[in-house]
C-alpha cells in the first residue's frame, strides 16, 4: 500500500484539474488517489460534485499527456 501526500501549493481538494492542465500542470498520482478515495466512509462531496471532479480529472489527464510546462 502506498500513501500519497500532495506536495506543493495546489492540493487536490482545491485544485481545478482542467484549468491546471491547460496551464501545463497535469493531475499527479496524489490527485488521482485522492479522488479514488473520496467515495470512502467519509463523503466530502455529493455524488454529482464527485462526478464533475472525476470528469475534470480525466480531461486534465488527457491534456497532460500532450502538454506540460517544462
Amino acid at each position: 500500500f502506498t500513501l500519497y501526500h500532495s506536495v506543493g501549493s495546489s492540493k487536490p481538494w482545491r485544485k481545478p484539474f482542467f484549468k491546471s492542465a491547460l496551464q501545463g500542470d497535469p493531475p499527479g498520482n496524489g490527485d488521482k488517489h485522492f479522488l479514488r478515495c473520496a467515495e470512502g466512509p467519509i463523503h466530502p462531496y455529493s455524488p454529482r460534485e464527485l462526478s464533475r471532479l472525476r470528469r475534470s480529472l480525466a480531461i486534465g489527464t488527457i491534456i497532460g499527456r500532450f502538454y506540460r510546462r517544462s
